[in-house]
């Protein structure tokens, strides 16, 4: 597999993530997670759909490997980490969730924003 290919895989993967967060406020027990807290009722109503919405379009940017990419990948980056950071200090983990379970889902989590950016720099690199 080639770069290309591996970054437009996790395009799809934020895309499909992204779905996740359009379809929150269809939920009545949907929360959001952000920066660490729990949110829920109208708050949650607004801010889910625009987390998925930037989400959509950083994934757009992901399958054509465009310099927005990078840019928008950025921030969403850092909130992941501090979202995976706070998380359990702030709300607590659930019952059915280890810390090495929670530890797994938090590589994963950063990890596939954080090859994404890596690949988009590194094919933006080779394009020029």
């Amino acid at each position: 597999m080639n770069r290309l290919t591996v970054l437009r895989v996790l395009a799809v993967l934020v895309a499909l993530r992204a779905c996740m967060n359009l379809a929150k406020p269809f939920r009545p027990d949907a929360v959001l997670i952000f920066l660490g807290e729990s949110i829920g009722g109208t708050t949650m109503h607004v801010l889910a759909p625009l987390l998925g919405l930037y989400m959509i379009v950083w994934a757009a940017t992901l399958w054509r490997a465009s310099a927005g990419a990078f840019w928008l990948g950025f921030p969403y980056l850092a909130f992941i980490v501090v979202n995976i950071g706070r998380f359990p200090i702030a709300v607590g983990l659930p019952a059915y969730a280890s810390l090495p379970m929670y530890a797994v889902y938090g590589l994963v989590a950063i990890g596939v924003p954080a090859v994404a950016l890596w690949l988009v720099a590194s094919i933006r690199r080779e394009s020029r």
